[in-house]
């Protein structure tokens, strides 16, 4: 059931600064704002039909990573519905490790939580990790406006250099993944922390598919699969999840 605590089904996500929601989350009470749940109250059904699609209904992973956590919606998701036994978080953005631990605390969850930028300061071995991505390299201008880049009164954004100086400032934090520097991160460190086997589920941005390997530069991950809006038509907005194996 997903709903306010109050049982209705007809739910509001916080903006900053106004009085918190708590949802009733896959067996969990979960806190969220719309600054920092990353559309994981919008595209969660969608990520476990994937996973159902992928695996089955009886895949049980034993310890599992939530990588750009934001307040851990994903996480508690999985580990909720029975696909893993353990969950840690990595999310670097402050507001949102607030929140993450707030979420951790009340559900008396022994989850570790890495609030870290660099990927290649974590620690522990996963034989799952998800991650609801920044996906999208160049900001529309739609976008800047609403994350505050466009100058008021002005038709002129903001000079790329300042754009990025208020990037870890504004509302959705790290939506966009300038010269793919997150993925390319990832994909150069994460296999010293992933387990034989291991499966790693990204959710992307069909937009730009067709370049990503190019960019992303050498890895050992092999994509296996993927899932996308034609085969989920229910998905609020074109998105598409990739399936890599570490062998």
């Amino acid at each position: 059931m997903l709903g306010k605590e109050d049982g209705s089904d007809n739910y509001l996500f916080t903006k900053e600064g106004s009085p918190e929601e708590t949802l009733d989350w896959y067996g969990f009470k979960y806190y969220t704002t719309a600054h920092t749940d990353g559309g994981c109250t919008t595209l969660h059904p969608h990520w476990l039909s994937c996973i159902e699609r992928m695996f089955g209904g009886d895949k049980v992973w034993e310890n599992a990573l939530d990588w750009c956590a934001g307040d851990g919606g994903v996480g508690l998701m999985v580990l909720g519905s029975g696909y893993a036994k353990k969950i840690s978080f990595l999310e670097p953005y402050p507001k949102a490790v607030a929140n993450l631990r707030k979420n951790i605390e009340r559900n008396n969850l022994d989850c570790e939580i890495f609030p870290i930028d660099n990927i290649a300061e974590l620690t522990g071995k996963y034989d799952l990790v998800i991650g609801n991505t920044p996906s999208a390299r160049i900001p529309s201008l739609s976008d800047m406006y609403h994350m505050g880049w466009l100058r008021k009164n002005v038709f002129y954004p903001l000079k790329y250099e300042d754009a990025l100086k208020d990037l870890k400032s504004k509302s959705p934090h790290r939506v966009f993944d300038f010269g793919w520097k997150i993925h390319k991160e990832f994909f150069a460190n994460i296999e010293k922390n992933l387990l034989p086997g291991a499966d790693v589920l990204l959710l992307e941005n069909p937009k730009d598919f067709n370049p990503l390997f190019w960019e992303w530069g050498p890895t050992n991950l092999k994509l296996v699969r993927w899932i996308d809006q034609n085969q989920i038509k229910s998905f609020p907005r074109p998105r598409v999840v990739l399936h890599f194996k570490y062998e």
